[in-house]
């Protein structure tokens, strides 16, 4: 075939021997050129992906994850709602202690206020 025959000698072998593997030159590449703008933001919400938002199935997610930090820097009560402001909304969701960085608010399910995985939210009491 005349493909193979092409191909064969594109690589530089003569016969195909699935133990032997073709020697070719590697191209050197150079650094990325992408310029990554860190987020302004006080405090950032995520998103975490999990199969229930994949599949649209229910989900008992409706809360935030937040750290003790910031729990006592806002004086939160146990119980009770943590204030998320973003995007000219406001709504209050139910938290959680967990180990996450100071000023990261997580969520497993979609509030209708991200404008990505990321989004900056202010938080208050």
């Amino acid at each position: 075939n005349v493909l193979h025959e092409s191909v064969k000698k594109s690589i530089g072998i003569a016969a195909v021997d699935e133990f032997t593997i073709p020697k070719y030159d590697r191209p050197a590449y150079g650094a990325i050129q992408a310029q990554a703008k860190p987020m302004v933001a006080k405090q950032a919400l995520i998103d975490v992906y999990n199969p229930f938002m994949w599949f649209n199935l229910a989900d008992d997610n409706d809360f935030v994850e937040v750290n003790m930090n910031m729990v006592r820097a806002l004086k939160l009560l146990k119980g009770g709602y943590i204030k998320i402001k973003s995007n000219g909304s406001s709504l209050e969701k139910r938290f959680r202690v967990a180990a996450v960085q100071d000023n990261v608010l997580l969520t497993g399910r979609k509030f209708g206020i991200e404008k990505g995985i990321m989004t900056p939210v202010e938080v208050s009491r």
